[in-house]
C-alpha cells in the first residue's frame, strides 16, 4: 500500500539491498510510517529508530546518521511549514492574475520538496539538504514577492 514515488525512492537505498538479501534489520515502510502508512515518526523518534542500528556498538555502526535524519527530518518539515504559510498569505491576494502568478511560483518552490522527500526516502542526506537550499531560496522569494506587489 505504499506510494509509488516513496517506495521508488526507498528501492534506490542500502537499506533495501539489505532487505533483497533477506536481512530482515533493515527499515521498512512501516518502520517510519507505521502499520497503515498513517503516521510519521517525530524527528527525535526517526533519530532514535535510526540509532537502533547505527548507533555506536550496534550492528552497522555509523553514529552520525541519526543526527543526519533528525536534521533532515526537521528541515523537510520546517521548509513544508514555510510553503503552507507562502499559500495562505497567497489565497489572501485579492488581485486574481497576481495570484495565479504566486501560486504557480509556489507550486515551483514545492518541487525541490517532493524531490528532498524522495531523496530521504532514498536515505541520501545531502542531496534531501541540496533541494531543501533550493526550496528555501525560491520560498524566500516568494515571500519578497508575496510582501512587495511591484517585486517581479
Amino acid at each position: 500500500t505504499c506510494h509509488t514515488g516513496p517506495l521508488v525512492a526507498f528501492q534506490r537505498s542500502k537499506h533495501y539491498e539489505l532487505l533483497l538479501t533477506g536481512n530482515k534489520n533493515g527499515p521498512t515502510c512501516t518502520t517510519c510510517h507505521g502499520e497503515a502508512a498513517g503516521m510519521r515518526l517525530s524527528p527525535k523518534a526517526l533519530e532514535g529508530q535510526c540509532a537502533s542500528c547505527h548507533g555506536a556498538g550496534k550492528i552497522a555502526p555509523h553514529p552520525e546518521f541519526p543526527a543526519q535524519a533528525r536534521m533532515a527530518d526537521e528541515g523537510l518539515r520546517e521548509t513544508r511549514a514555510l510553503l503552507k504559510d507562502a499559500r495562505s498569505a497567497i489565497a489572501r491576494v485579492k488581485d486574481k492574475a497576481r495570484r495565479a502568478s504566486l501560486e504557480q511560483a509556489a507550486q515551483q518552490a514545492e518541487v525541490p520538496i517532493i524531490e528532498a522527500t524522495q531523496a530521504g526516502h532514498a536515505f541520501v542526506f545531502d542531496q534531501l539538504s541540496e533541494r531543501l537550499t533550493t526550496a528555501r531560496a525560491r520560498l524566500s522569494a516568494l515571500f519578497e514577492r508575496i510582501a512587495n506587489p511591484d517585486a517581479r
